[in-house]
């Protein structure tokens, strides 16, 4: 059995906290491992995750929920509907809702394909531990 970490003066060190999210996300990712990853550390961080694989399937899951969602996860470019309109629709619904887009592409293809502004929150794939708002 492992003993119990100590500091320098042979005191047992404090334990470092994790802090456990609370709040309802709607996921919206069309490649099914990196959906299953981000729902896995989303799910383990103490959020409730709804997750659909598309901006269709995500109006639609949205629409069937009986609770709001806090938080929009959705990947840029997607076949059908992509992020950028799915986040237009629901902000003219929820026009406080709070939008992170995830995508692999290039700046310029964000740019010209994925419509996006100049604020916008933005994490880039693939995910590195310690860059991603939800490690």
């Amino acid at each position: 059995m492992p003993l119990p970490p100590t500091d320098s003066g042979g005191r047992r060190a404090p334990r470092r906290l994790r802090a456990r999210g609370k709040g309802r996300i709607l996921l919206v990712e069309d490649e099914l491992v990196v959906r299953g990853l981000v729902r896995s550390v989303l799910a383990n961080a103490g959020y409730t995750v709804m997750e659909a694989s598309d901006g269709l399937e995500a109006l639609s899951v949205h629409e069937s929920l009986d609770k709001p969602i806090d938080l929009l996860v959705s990947d840029v470019i997607m076949p059908g509907m992509g992020g950028v309109e799915l986040a237009r629709r629901l902000h003219a619904a929820r026009p406080d809702l709070k939008v992170i887009f995830i995508s692999g592409y290039a700046d310029d293809s964000l740019g010209t394909q994925g419509g996006l502004g100049e604020s916008i929150n933005l994490l880039r794939k693939p995910f590195q531990r310690g860059r991603a708002p939800f490690h």
